[in-house]
């Protein structure tokens, strides 16, 4: 099953404004197009993509969400001054960096304000946001924020109370807390690093030149988007050896980026999947044979984008592998193959149909 990734380009000076989705093979497998000077993008569990854009000549900010067609299904846009990040919380609600307005705020679907966090900060000498890029909803229900202006990323309470406070680090970008509990910064001072929670730096990745964006992968990997000087996204290992980067694609300045993780596999996919499968049953010859002979036939008829006649055939297997589902006499295939083998026909089924 292959990995995609998500990743957002366009963002100020940039002609492209549009967020795409790549597979591992750089391939464009959606894309979302006419965008205004977007920044930040999300897949979230529904298959629906949120998205931040400044908006036309960056005055009228908004946070959009969209289905896999591209139809807008919700909008927060009220007051917005330069909004540069978006998180949609486990409660549903949608966490928002509203940078020019010094502040995040959390927004409930029918708009209103649940929590925020502008001026009153406790337990620091700067008790006041200044220029908020980045917001990370931590899993103890505080709130990570990256503080541009103050030269900070901050760990803060529900009742805004500063429990984590980094010392000055100039030109942010954006802050992730890492699972080992350690955060990764990204700056404009060609570098990203990461911090223990003693702000002791751990790891460092300094061939960048205007890094926007970094994601710490689930195989320990770092996935970068490097955008105003180099326009390119790249992911490299804890050595710093760059182990894959998406050209020919003309990036201008890339910001976000998301890996995705596992793609639902492709019927093509599938049907090899249920190949091997049969391979590994140790069946006589001929229903062997017969049985990946009609997935061969399925595979080449989808490569020709005949589809009604792959379906047809996939249903004849069904039948043919019932056959020997109800048939006790007959040894060739014990009943946990066949249904093994029927429930993997109609997920390729229901994978062309929904394809």
């Amino acid at each position: 099953m292959a990995e995609r990734i998500a990743v957002l380009f366009g963002e100020a000076l940039a002609s492209v404004d549009q967020a795409i989705e790549l597979d591992p093979d750089y391939n464009i497998v959606w894309d979302l197009t006419g965008l205004a000077n977007p920044i930040d993008a999300e897949r979230l569990d529904n298959g629906n993509t949120i998205f931040v854009e400044f908006g036309e000549s960056y005055a009228n900010g908004r946070v959009t969400e969209v289905d896999t067609d591209g139809n807008e299904v919700w909008k927060y846009d009220t007051g917005l001054n330069w909004p540069w990040d978006v998180e949609r919380l486990d409660n549903g609600n949608t966490l928002i960096a509203d940078q020019k307005n010094n502040r995040v705020i959390e927004v409930e679907e029918d708009g209103t304000i649940a929590w925020q966090v502008s001026t009153g900060l406790k337990n620091t000498d700067r008790p006041n946001l200044f220029w908020p890029l980045d917001a990370e909803r931590l899993d103890n229900g505080n709130t990570l924020i990256v503080d541009l202006r103050n030269d900070r990323v901050i760990e803060v309470e529900p009742d805004l109370d500063v429990v984590w406070e980094t010392p000055h680090i100039g030109s942010l970008q954006d802050a992730e807390r890492l699972d080992n509990g350690n955060t990764l910064i990204t700056t404009v001072g060609n570098i990203v690093f990461e911090y223990d929670p003693a702000f002791n730096t751990v790891w460092s990745y300094t061939g960048v030149g205007y890094p926007g964006d970094a994601e710490r992968l689930t195989n320990g990997n770092t996935i970068i988007t490097d955008g105003w000087i180099y326009s390119k996204v790249l992911e490299v290992d804890s050595a710093g050896t760059v182990v894959w980067q998406p050209t020919g694609l003309g990036f201008n300045w890339p910001y976000d980026v998301e890996r995705i993780g596992d793609a639902p596999p492709t019927p093509e996919e599938l049907i090899d999947d249920a190949i091997e499968d049969i391979l590994d049953m140790d069946l006589p010859a001929g229903a062997e044979n017969s049985l990946t002979g009609m997935l061969e036939f399925v595979l080449g008829k989808l490569e020709d984008g005949k589809e009604n006649t792959a379906l047809n055939k996939l249903n004849s297997f069904i039948n043919h592998v019932n056959g020997y589902l109800n048939n006790p006499n007959d040894m060739q295939l014990t009943d946990e193959q066949a249904k093994e083998l029927i429930a993997a026909a109609e997920a390729i089924i229901a994978g062309i149909e929904e394809g």
